[in-house]
């Protein structure tokens, strides 16, 4: 798939969080494009650009990148069909085709896993 600006990128950093961001131009020249060549909205570990090895998902519809275990408006992905996605406890279904219109917010399931503080032995 050809990335432009306007879609959607699941990418990793080096110690293996996910994001999920909006690209916003996508640099086809050296050196920039050896080092990130696709630049995105908002940083992602202190940096507004993307390696092409660190992208794991991109699409024009934000709804394809989530997946379970992602946050989706503060609430768990507990299950994820071909046309909705299920959310924990709320039993609540969003449908697909108009999940675009309703999704306000996405925390990866790597990134609270990384930024949660544990009490305990856990």
């Amino acid at each position: 798939m050809k990335l432009e600006a306007g879609m959607y990128v699941r990418f990793k950093d080096k110690r293996g969080n996910h994001y999920i961001r909006k690209i916003t131009s996508v640099n086809a020249d050296y050196p920039d494009k050896a080092w990130a060549g696709i630049f995105i909205d908002k940083e992602a570990n202190n940096v507004r650009g993307v390696s092409l090895k660190n992208i794991i998902k991109a699409s024009h519809n934000i709804i394809d990148l989530i997946e379970v275990g992602d946050y989706v408006n503060g609430v768990e992905v507990e299950k994820i069909t071909d046309n909705e996605i299920m959310l924990v406890d709320t039993h609540l279904y969003i449908d697909k085709s108009v999940a675009n219109d309703l999704i306000k917010t996405i925390l990866t399931k790597e990134c609270f896993e990384n930024n949660c503080y544990k009490i305990g032995d856990e």
